[in-house]
């Protein structure tokens, strides 16, 4: 398969995915520019250096492909930035000069990806791809976060303090014994708590504390 019918193929497993790319002077795919611009139309944004305040500003989940040519602090730093941007972002960094510690560093930063030889599309591809399904996986989790976070911010607070009991595996007595109430009144709240987070029991109810409680 040639490199522009590897691209081709490469464009049909991106889900219409924003590509931010700085190719710095990796002339070995500069040179390839217009087969990639083709490929991905609009979605590829080659940036002429580390400013990525365009993708950013776009606070839209994309993929950052980036090359550097010296890898220091200041370059961890950059991506320390990116990933407490509040986007959802995956990135891979492209570099010929990093050490075994850079790399560490790099991944602790959050980057999906890190490729110290010569590129070429049968590395970068995959990487793309995965990037694209981690997105995704984000982006549903994130979803769930906010839905679940929704139906939380319905609870009183009593009714919020009866459910943390119900996550911490205690049985309607101690809750109320916990809270001064009668188990009737947990039976109650546990009644209206089931009906705000359209949940069948307690189990599912738990669910939802659970999700909007974790990382997206």
């Amino acid at each position: 398969m040639n490199h522009f019918a590897n691209l081709q193929y490469l464009r049909t497993k991106i889900n219409n995915r924003k590509i931010f790319i700085n190719f710095g002077e990796l002339s070995a795919l500069k040179s390839n520019l217009n087969l990639y611009s083709y490929c991905f139309d609009e979605r590829i944004h080659v940036e002429p250096s580390m400013d990525f305040n365009d993708g950013l500003s776009v606070l839209k989940p994309a993929i950052y492909v980036i090359y550097f040519s010296s890898c220091g602090e200041n370059e961890i730093r950059f991506l320390s930035y990116l990933q407490n941007s509040g986007v959802i972002l995956k990135i891979i960094v492209i570099s010929d000069s990093a050490d075994v510690n850079f790399v560490i560093k790099a991944f602790k930063c959050g980057i999906l990806d890190f490729i110290c030889k010569d590129l070429t599309l049968s590395l970068l591809g995959p990487a793309l791809i995965e990037a694209d399904s981690e997105i995704d996986a984000l982006i549903e989790a994130d979803s769930i976060k906010k839905n679940a976070t929704e139906k939380l911010n319905l609870l009183t607070r009593r009714e919020r303090e009866v459910l943390d009991g119900l996550s911490d595996g205690l049985q309607n007595k101690i809750i109320a014994s916990n809270l001064n109430l009668s188990v009737r009144t947990i039976e109650m709240f546990r009644s209206t708590i089931m009906e705000k987070l359209q949940v069948k029991n307690a189990t599912e109810a738990v669910k939802v504390l659970l999700n909007a409680e974790r990382l997206s």
